[in-house]
């Protein structure tokens, strides 16, 4: 996924980005985080922005206090050769990409892919590019249906390129989605055991807490540093194999 500017790395990862997507119940498909390689000297004020529709805690990037950025936020981690960083954000800063981001998780998360989840798929679009898409869901009580749903999308400009890379990426997204889908499970038992024992068919939906984000559902307030973490370490798989 290219740009016009003279910032641009030259890496394979810098045409690639990796996306953490949630069907928000007040917002739709929404981007939380997006990791992304930029040149070194990029000025920090161009990583990335904010969503443009607005959040709620469901949708919205948190990071811990102690290491949160100034706005917009952001984590970043330098690569190898020190030529570039993996940024992560809530969306790109450019337009093209911005765009690409929403309709990607538009698409990763839109009903006609439900009968998808947890099963990798890719699909190509000319007005996005090609996506690789792995979709999950999240035990909780306080949400429609006693689940939320995710999406978990390596996104780039060229088909070939991105299918090559499936055997290196997928693993990885597999990964963090069983990590995720285990903690959700294992608090969602916690809450079910302290409020209604064995009686789980009792669960009545709070509508109160509708809006709750995935930091905290696992009780984990690095959260998205850990996803941030685990996506900079494909990018670097990634420029290392060319």
């Amino acid at each position: 996924m290219t740009e016009d500017t003279d910032e641009e790395p030259s890496n394979p990862s810098s045409n690639v980005m990796l996306l953490f997507a949630h069907f928000c119940e007040v917002h739709g498909p929404s981007c939380v985080l997006c990791c992304q390689s930029v040149s070194s000297m990029m000025p920090a004020s161009e990583y990335g922005s904010m969503s443009r529709t607005g959040t709620c805690a469901s949708c919205q990037l948190i990071f811990p206090k102690d290491i949160a950025g100034s706005a917009p936020r952001f984590l970043r981690t330098s690569s190898e050769d020190k030529s570039s960083m993996y940024v992560s954000t809530q969306y790109p800063k450019s337009q093209q990409r911005f765009t690409a981001v929403r309709q990607a998780c538009l698409r990763a998360l839109s009903s006609e892919h439900t009968f998808n989840d947890h099963t990798p798929m890719m699909f190509s679009d000319g007005g996005i590019g090609t996506a690789i898409v792995l979709s999950f869901r999240v035990s909780d009580g306080s949400s429609r249906g006693q689940v939320r749903r995710y999406a978990l999308i390596f996104l780039g400009q060229d088909e070939a390129q991105v299918a090559s890379y499936w055997n290196t990426v997928v693993p990885h997204m597999e990964e963090l989605a069983r990590s995720i889908k285990l903690r959700a499970l294992i608090e969602s038992d916690k809450e079910d055991s302290k409020r209604y024992g064995n009686e789980r068919f009792l669960r009545i939906r709070d509508s109160h807490q509708s809006s709750k984000s995935l930091v905290t559902i696992l009780k984990d307030d690095k959260l998205f540093v850990e996803i941030h973490a685990k996506f900079s370490r494909v990018l670097a798989i990634l420029d290392r194999i060319g």
